[in-house]
């Protein structure tokens, strides 16, 4: 496997919180001491700063001694003095467009780390907006009318980012879309959603009506059982009373007869 073709899999799980040694180490393996040091001699210490830089050949166009060993080890010198970048003849200011096995390499690391940032970046919005959804149900079960109310991603609504992270539509299980825009607080804004639970969902119509029906049914039986039991309490109530009289009539009887 050629390093153009390494995926996002090959990356570890914490690459972005790589710095200093540890991220000049990755780079090593990943692209070769020429690179680690290409990064290392401009100050670039992590993924982030990385991902900043729009040229790491930038560096080619200083005429400076401290940076002659990194030209040597990247490019080569032509008689002129001007250093072109390995293995293409590009002068000192490579251009973007550069097909060199070592900007293939660079640009491939590029890519597939911007997209892990947006897979983590969408991780951490989807487990936001499900919380979110979750305080919502626990806040508004009373109003909503229903016991126990919790909506499950996957099951009671799916969602679906935009590639640009900025929107997303949030699908009901009865069949509504409803976009949501990412707001100036970092957190995408929920309220059509929410407004639609609460007005025309059919979805939660009926969860309102089955949750009805229970409450019924419980109410239903718990009668029926007041019912018994109070029937049970009034003909124990009989019973004794009854007995209570026939003592009474026996020892009325005794002191009779024995006058």
């Amino acid at each position: 496997m050629t390093r153009t073709s390494l995926g996002t899999s090959r990356l570890p799980q914490d690459v972005l919180t790589y710095t200093d040694k540890q991220f000049y180490d990755f780079i090593k393996n990943f692209c070769g001491q020429d690179t680690s040091d290409l990064l290392s001699i401009q100050a670039i210490r992590s993924v982030d700063s990385f991902l900043s830089i729009q040229d790491v050949y930038s560096i080619f166009e200083v005429d400076s001694d401290d940076v002659k060993n990194i030209k040597k080890q990247c490019g080569f010198q032509k008689r002129n003095g001007i250093y072109t970048v390995r293995p293409v003849s590009i002068q000192s200011t490579v251009s973007a467009s550069s097909c060199s096995p070592f900007t293939d390499s660079v640009s491939n690391i590029n890519t597939n780390v911007t997209s892990f940032i947006s897979k983590k970046v969408e991780t951490e919005q989807r487990a936001l907006i499900e919380k979110s959804i979750q305080e919502w149900c626990i806040k508004n079960e009373k109003i909503i009318n229903i016991s126990d109310f919790n909506l499950i991603s996957d099951v009671d609504y799916y969602l679906q980012f935009s590639s640009s992270l900025d929107n997303l539509e949030i699908k009901c299980s009865c069949g509504i879309l409803c976009t949501v825009f990412l707001g100036g607080s970092g957190n995408f804004k929920l309220s059509n959603y929410f407004r639609h639970l609460k007005t025309n969902c059919l979805f939660i119509q009926t969860k309102v009506k089955k949750n009805n029906q229970i409450n019924n049914e419980i109410q239903d039986n718990s009668q029926d059982f007041s019912s018994i039991h109070s029937s049970q309490q009034t003909s124990t109530s009989a019973g004794r009373k009854r007995a209570g009289r026939t003592i009474e009539n026996h020892a009325t009887k005794k002191k009779i007869r024995k006058n």
